[in-house]
């Protein structure tokens, strides 16, 4: 697992993200299995204390091998981007109801 992003509540990021996960999945021919999680609704960055809740774990998608070798890492890392930031904000806003 490489974190390719800071915890955040939100899924609006504020900085870019880099493209270690897609240069390392080029690199070592490996799939990428992308997941989205809602830990920064009970654990926020910088704070130690915790709240109580369930995170839940979603599995979005796999960047198979052969999509790796024929795309920019920037551009896998743009996508994963956005299919990650999307499922995250509704795993944050399933948390809020």
């Amino acid at each position: 697992m490489i974190p390719n992003q800071v915890k955040k509540l939100t899924a609006t990021p504020t900085l870019r993200w880099i493209f270690s996960a897609a240069k390392l999945a080029t690199v070592v021919k490996a799939p990428i299995v992308m997941m989205a999680h809602n830990a920064g609704a009970y654990w926020p960055k910088g704070f130690w204390i915790k709240k109580p809740g369930t995170i839940q774990v979603k599995i979005i998608d796999v960047i198979t091998i052969e999509e790796i070798a024929r795309t920019d890492a920037r551009e896998l890392t743009d996508k994963m981007e956005q299919m990650i930031n999307k499922e995250k904000q509704l795993l944050f806003e399933q948390t809020l109801r």
